[in-house]
């Protein structure tokens, strides 16, 4: 299932990743170094080949931090501050506030590092073909699975 340039707009999805650099699995998670690039810059690059609008939502507190490192690397990223304790608010939030008429939203997590962008676009055209709240890839590699969720 390809997509054309026409599918790919703000109204039928935009990519929502959240991320915080106090991971309490593994301090400083997004920040680690792989192959010359830190976790969150492989995930965003990943996520940016997707086509939809990608928003990195963290933290309050860390806003100005992650404006200052990815302004020049990642311009077209949108940095939304929300949440601390919730992910699942700081998703919402961004969603409502910045994308309000998207369909659904592909969420992303910094543990998605390998992250199939095709894999990702095909889920949304199969969830809003059906007019699915929810779609996952299960029985994907981990790090490389994705998440859709209608945005209502």
């Amino acid at each position: 299932m390809r997509i054309s340039s026409q599918q790919i707009n703000p109204s039928l999805a935009v990519v929502i990743i959240c991320a915080r650099p106090e991971s309490r699995r593994v301090p400083n998670k997004i920040f680690l170094n792989l192959g010359g690039r830190t976790v969150l810059e492989h995930v965003l690059s990943r996520a940016l080949k997707i086509g939809f609008p990608v928003i990195l939502a963290v933290p309050t507190e860390h806003k100005w931090t992650f404006k200052t490192l990815l302004a020049s690397k990642f311009p077209e990223v949108i940095i939304f501050a929300g949440d601390a304790d919730s992910p699942l608010h700081r998703t919402g939030a961004a969603a409502a506030t910045l994308f309000p008429n998207s369909k659904y939203i592909i969420r992303v997590t910094c543990d998605d590092t390998i992250l199939d962008p095709e894999t990702a676009r095909e889920l949304v055209l199969a969830c809003n073909q059906v007019d699915a709240t929810y779609g996952s890839t299960p029985m994907i590699v981990k790090g490389a699975g994705v998440e859709v969720v209608k945005a209502e």
